[in-house]
């Protein structure tokens, strides 16, 4: 039996004598005694420097610049690749990884960048504009380019021998990591140099490395943002501290929010439910709302990509000034399925109600005179206490708008409404707050679609339709209505649904009113709240069925 990997050249060499055998064996031993001291060496500059790895699999060592002058078949020096990793004064002349020659141009500018961020080239802007510069080129990019600057950053912090210099660029690096993810290839060499940091002798190194390690682990395997960070994201950034957000409530009030670079709509959703108490959180969403619009906020939409886009869209691209102070926008957490109450805690009736109370002052539903008067008489029993009995008139007159709807009350009729709101009101005085409450939210799930959320859609396919049409979804199912003159069109239960699906700028729903029928009916309407539909509705099948698994 040969024991000899080689053994073909034993039986070429003269049937593989002891000596030549020998040296055989010496060979393989010293190869092997060569591998292993290059991997030890390995070990020890991956130590000394955790990104050592990623650069010997990745760096570009080859200098493919043009001599200055005509000379065949020779080429520049290969770049040494302990030199590749260490900080360098002189500007950047070829990128760190094989590039294409339109990114080539990009990472040469970015590294201008990075050099004027840290201090170390001379230039009138400050640090947030050469962060700006770099993530606006940067961020529509491919991710070998978005690596070539992390690689970029950690090269100029290792060896800079300005300590200032240095923490700026552990404070750029951490911008970077909560405005881009690095691949899956630098991932976890970048990780494990923010690890072998914590606990520097430097406080501030230490500090810096442990808030960029908790960006990188909480942003990884979420979407990319959309927006660049705010000078006040980097601000906190800078100050290792959260942001602060105001998320408000239906009734006017506020809650303050701490949220970071990586925290998502979802997550918000979820904290300020925990703050508020909430038990079914599904039931409640948070909104961005202004004069204009009322929009849902997507569950991975991070909230700073948000605040950012409010921040770019408040100024006029030309003038730089602010088109409408007045109109600000705000996150705004409100109820998101409407479904009938059942051993909901207090917290989400007084939610409920607020909300119910809102839409019915804005006219949202139709409601008869005679149960906005009833329904205005729970609201004064919640707002008023018992001690205002004796000036509960004169309260009324004076605020009869934050209790009926506009188009309700006159000159003519105030004082007879307000008569017969006290009448109903004195009817109830030994009731709960709570109990009135639910009687409050009781008469409004009578009216006619109350809980809908309406989107527009444009129907050009089914003739006996208007064109114009307004889709409520609400718990029991889809409602058309005519948007010339509110008429309902047609009403399909969620039980009669067999389908439904969404594209950029269509709505599809498929139906079958008789189960006997083997045909279904499709409808398609335009509209670009495709999606929203789509969820909105699988929310509301998806509580259903939810309460038919329960029983």
């Amino acid at each position: 039996m040969n024991h000899y990997p080689n053994a073909d050249l034993l039986e070429v060499n003269g049937n593989g004598d002891d000596e030549y055998a020998s040296k055989v064996e010496i060979a393989l031993i010293k190869r092997s005694m060569i591998q292993l001291a290059a991997k030890r060496e390995d070990e020890s500059r991956s130590y000394e420097n955790p990104l050592y790895g990623y650069a010997k699999q990745h760096f570009a060592l080859q200098d493919k610049r043009p001599l200055s002058f005509i000379c065949f078949n020779v080429r520049r020096a290969p770049l040494r690749l302990e030199k590749r990793l260490c900080w360098e004064k002189e500007t950047l002349q070829t990128p760190l990884l094989p590039l294409s020659k339109e990114h080539t141009r990009i990472a040469l500018q970015a590294f201008r960048n990075i050099s004027g961020f840290m201090g170390n080239r001379t230039s009138g802007k400050d640090k947030f504009d050469h962060s700006d510069k770099l993530l606006r080129n940067i961020m529509p990019r491919s991710d070998n380019v978005k690596d070539e600057i992390f690689c970029q950053i950690c090269k100029q912090i290792n060896g800079n021998p300005n300590q200032e210099a240095k923490l700026s660029g552990w404070l750029l690096l951490h911008i970077c990591i909560a405005t881009f993810t690095p691949s899956a290839s630098l991932y976890p060499f970048l990780e494990r140099l923010l690890y072998s940091n914590i606990g520097s002798k430097h406080v501030e190194v230490s500090q810096r490395a442990t808030a960029a390690l908790n960006a990188l682990h909480n942003s990884s395997g979420k979407a990319d943002r959309k927006e660049l960070p705010t000078r006040l994201e980097i601000e906190s950034l800078q100050q290792l501290s959260s942001m602060e957000i105001l998320v408000s409530l239906i009734d006017g009030t506020t809650v303050q929010m701490a949220i970071y670079s990586w925290t998502t709509c979802a997550e918000l959703n979820s904290m300020v439910a925990d703050h508020l108490g909430i038990v079914r959180k599904e039931y409640f969403a948070l909104y961005e709302t202004s004069t204009q619009l009322e929009r849902l906020v997507e569950a991975d939409e991070r909230i700073v990509d948000v605040v950012s886009l409010w921040d770019r869209l408040s100024f006029g691209i030309a003038d730089k000034k602010p088109q409408d102070k007045d109109d600000k926008v705000t996150l705004l957490y409100r109820t998101y399925l409407f479904v009938a109450l059942d051993n909901e805690s207090d917290e989400e009736i007084d939610l409920y109600y607020a909300q119910a109370a809102h839409d019915i002052l804005a006219s949202t539903y139709v409601c008869s005179l005679e149960n906005c008067i009833k329904l205005a008489a729970y609201q004064l029993h919640c707002n008023v206490s018992r001690s205002a009995d004796q000036h509960l008139e004169h309260i009324l007159i004076r605020d009869i708008q934050l209790y009926m709807p506009p188009n309700m009350i006159s000159i003519a009729n105030t004082k007879s409404i307000v008569l017969q709101i006290l009448r109903i009101h004195e009817s109830i005085q030994n009731w709960s707050i709570q109990q009135v409450k639910l009687a409050y939210l009781s008469t409004c799930e009578k009216l006619q679609l109350y809980g809908s959320t309406f989107f527009n859609l444009t129907n050009t396919r089914i003739r006996r339709f208007p064109v114009n049409l307004v889709l409520a979804v609400h718990s029991s199912g889809l409602t058309l209505v005519s948007a010339e003159n509110e008429a309902i069109v047609a009403s399909f239960f969620y039980e009669e649904i067999v389908s439904w699906g969404y594209s950029l700028n269509a709505f599809v729903l498929v139906f079958s009113i008789d189960k006997a029928d083997a045909h279904d009916t499709e409808y398609a309407f335009r509209t670009n709240m495709g999606r929203a539909i789509n969820n909105l509705v699988q929310a509301y099948v998806h509580f259903r069925l939810e309460q038919e698994s329960s029983q």
